[in-house]
């Protein structure tokens, strides 16, 4: 438990961290994004200010590539959806990495 504890202060001291839970914005946590066909994406956590979106994917475990694709498909469906532009990060809870993710509106 005291390890767990430690981890989340590591993360909240980090500002990066500590910006996704401001309450600035609207939050959608989780929420589904219904893709032609019936697919579905769920980004972990959505941040809608009046001037930006930012996406953030929280993950366990090893960094892959893949993980990279995965927010950059999560931004794309967001930027084309709300008009916005998009930041996209990628947050390894066991680590406190925090790695932002470049989009550019490809």
């Amino acid at each position: 438990m005291e390890q767990v504890q430690e981890q989340l202060e590591g993360l909240f001291a980090d500002s990066v961290f500590a910006s996704w839970f401001e309450g600035q914005g609207q939050l959608l946590s989780e929420q589904g994004i219904l893709l032609p066909g019936g697919q579905e994406k769920r980004p972990d956590r959505v941040i809608l200010s009046e001037n930006e979106a930012v996406v953030v994917d929280f993950k366990t475990g090893e960094v892959y590539e893949r993980d990279k694709k995965q927010v950059k498909e999560y931004m794309d469906l967001v930027g084309r959806l709300s008009g916005k532009a998009v930041r996209g990060y990628l947050c390894y809870l066991e680590t406190g990495r925090i790695e932002e993710v470049d989009w550019s509106g490809e």
